[in-house]
C-alpha cells in the first residue's frame, strides 16, 4: 500500500474503493492471498463497499466496538499503516479499528485526535464546500466528541478542547455568512453531542460547556430567523430542530416546548404559502401532530378546521404533485461491483452483467407497485388526467382502468431510466478496472445472434469507445 498525504474523500468513496478493489483483482489473479486480504482491509475501513450499514453511523451507534467485518488478525495490519500513512483520516480509521480491535487506549486517542485534526483539515481547506464531502468533516467531529465524552478523555482530547474547536469553526463560518448543509451539519453535532451529556450533569452544567453549547445555539436561532424571514421553512424546521437539544441543555424543558410550538406554527406558515391544497393538508397534519404531543387544544381545534377546509378543496384540485429524488446510484454500484465482480474472470463478469434481469423493469411488478400506490392513496386514482403536446391539451383521462394504466405506463418509464443509468455506471465501473477492449470482443464473438458483418461494427466501436475512454 503507498502512502498517501491529506487529501479530500467523499463520504462515499468510489475512487478509492474502485483503487482497492482493482488491488485485490490484481492480486488474486497473481495468487497473491495475503495482498488480496490486505487490500479488503482497506475496503473495509470504507464506506460501504459490499452492501451493510453505513458505516459512519454504525460506528457512532455502536461506539468502541469492532466493525463486523474486522477480526483480531487485522490489527497487525492496522497498526503497521498507521505508522506508514500522513492522511489524516486514514491514520484516525486505522487507530479506531486497533483501539476497538486490541482495546489499547493509545490507539483510542490516536483515534480521536486522528478524527479531529480531519474535521479541522476539511474546513481549514474548504473541502467540505464540494460535494457530498461536507458529512465527512461532520462525522469526523462527532466521533472525536463521541470518543472524548465515552473514555473520559485528558486534554488536549477531552470534550470541551473537541466542543471548542467546533464553536470556533460553527462561529467562523457564520461571521462570513455561510450558509447551507457545512454549518447546518455542525450545529447538528453540537446537539448531538448536547443530547448525549444531557444526564451527565457533572459535564453538563460545566461553565464552559454551559457558554459553548450558548454561543452555538444562539447562532442557530438566527439562521432560523433568516431562513424563516425568507420563507425557507424546510431550513428554518432544521435549524429548530437542532436547537432543541441545546436548549434543553442550557435552558431547560418550558424553552424546549417554546421552540416545538414555533416547528409546528411553521408548517400552518407554509401551508398559507402553498398553491396546492393536498400539500396544504399534508402541512397541517405535520403541525397537527406536533400540537397534540403539546396537548395545545385551541392550536388543535383550528387545526382540525383548516384541514377539513383544505380536504375540500383538494377534491377539485386537478393537478399532479411530483417531487424530485435522489438515486444513490453510486452506492448501488459500489455493492454490485463488490457482489458480482470481485474473484471473477471477465467473461464471468460480462455474463452476469449481460444475464441480470434485475436491471429490466418487469410490467408485472410495477402493477403490484401501482396497485399498492391505489390502496394508500386512492384519490388519486379517481381524478382525471390532462395529456400535453407542446403545451397544448392533447387528451384527457377520465376511465378509472385508463388512469391505472396510465400510472402503469409513467412508472416503467421511470424504472426503466433509473435501471438504465445504473447499468450504464456498473459497465463503466466494469470497463474502467475489470474488463479490457480484447475481453469484451471475445465475449461478443461468443454470440450466436451477432452477424459478422454486425461483428465488424460491434468492433470498431468498442475499439473507439476504449481509444476514446484512455
Amino acid at each position: 500500500m503507498t502512502n498517501e498525504g491529506n487529501s479530500a474523500e467523499d463520504e462515499y468513496p468510489l475512487e478509492k474503493s474502485m483503487k482497492y478493489l482493482a488491488l485485490v483483482k490484481k492480486a488474486e489473479d497473481q495468487g497473491d492471498t495475503e495482498g488480496a486480504k490486505n487490500a479488503r482491509r482497506e475496503l473495509s475501513l470504507l464506506n460501504p463497499i459490499v452492501g451493510g450499514p453505513h458505516i459512519w453511523k454504525w460506528w457512532t451507534d455502536n461506539l468502541n466496538v469492532p466493525f463486523p467485518t474486522w477480526s483480531k488478525e487485522d490489527a497487525p495490519y492496522y497498526r503497521k499503516r498507521y505508522s506508514e500513512t500522513t492522511n489524516a483520516l486514514d491514520k484516525a480509521r486505522y487507530a479506531y479499528a486497533v483501539w476497538t480491535l486490541d482495546r489499547d487506549i493509545e490507539f483510542a486517542k490516536n483515534a480521536a485526535a486522528g478524527f479531529l485534526r480531519a474535521g479541522e483539515l476539511y474546513y481549514a481547506e474548504s473541502w467540505y464546500k464540494d460535494g457530498i464531502k461536507f458529512r465527512v468533516m461532520a462525522c469526523c467531529f462527532e466521533l472525536a466528541a463521541r470518543l472524548s465524552l465515552s473514555l473520559s478523555l485528558q486534554s488536549p482530547l477531552d470534550i470541551v478542547s473537541i466542543l471548542t474547536a467546533l464553536e470556533k469553526i460553527v462561529g467562523e463560518m457564520d461571521s462570513r455568512n455561510e450558509k447551507g448543509r457545512g454549518i447546518s451539519d455542525l450545529v447538528e453535532v453540537s446537539a448531538t453531542i448536547a443530547q448525549d451529556i444531557y444526564d451527565n450533569q457533572g459535564i453538563r452544567t460545566k461553565t464552559e460547556i454551559q457558554r459553548i453549547f450558548a454561543t452555538i445555539l444562539s447562532i442557530a436561532l438566527k439562521l432560523a430567523a433568516e431562513r424563516h424571514a425568507k420563507k425557507e421553512f424546510h431550513w428554518c424546521r432544521s435549524y429548530l430542530e437542532a436547537c432543541l437539544q441545546l436548549t434543553k441543555a442550557t435552558q431547560g424543558q418550558e424553552k424546549v416546548i417554546e421552540l416545538r410550538t414555533r416547528i409546528a406554527d411553521s408548517y400552518i406558515e407554509e401551508a398559507g404559502t402553498s398553491s396546492s391544497n393536498l400539500v396544504k393538508v399534508s402541512y397541517c397534519q405535520n403541525a397537527l401532530k406536533l400540537y397534540s404531543e403539546l396537548g395545545l387544544s385551541q392550536q388543535i381545534e383550528t387545526t382540525k378546521k383548516l384541514i377539513a377546509e383544505y380536504s375540500e378543496k383538494a377534491v377539485h384540485e386537478f393537478k399532479e404533485i411530483s417531487v424530485s429524488v435522489n438515486i444513490p446510484t453510486r452506492k448501488i454500484v459500489e455493492e454490485y461491483v463488490g457482489k458480482n465482480f470481485i474473484g471473477h474472470q471477465p467473461q464471468r463478469i460480462l455474463d452476469i452483467v449481460a444475464h441480470d434481469t434485475s436491471l429490466i423493469p418487469k410490467k408485472k411488478e410495477v402493477i403490484k407497485t401501482i396497485e399498492g400506490t391505489k390502496k394508500e392513496h386512492p384519490l388519486s386514482f379517481i381524478f382525471p388526467i390532462t395529456l400535453f403536446d407542446r403545451d397544448s391539451p392533447k387528451k384527457k383521462i377520465t376511465d378509472e382502468n385508463e388512469l391505472f394504466e396510465h400510472r402503469v405506463n409513467q412508472q416503467f418509464v421511470v424504472e426503466s431510466q433509473i435501471r438504465g443509468k445504473i447499468l450504464t455506471e456498473i459497465l463503466k465501473a466494469a470497463f474502467e478496472v475489470f474488463v479490457t477492449e480484447g475481453d469484451l470482443i471475445e465475449f461478443l464473438r461468443r454470440s450466436k445472434n451477432i452477424t459478422a458483418n454486425s461483428m465488424r461494427i460491434l468492433e470498431n466501436g468498442a475499439g473507439h469507445h476504449f481509444v476514446m475512454s484512455t
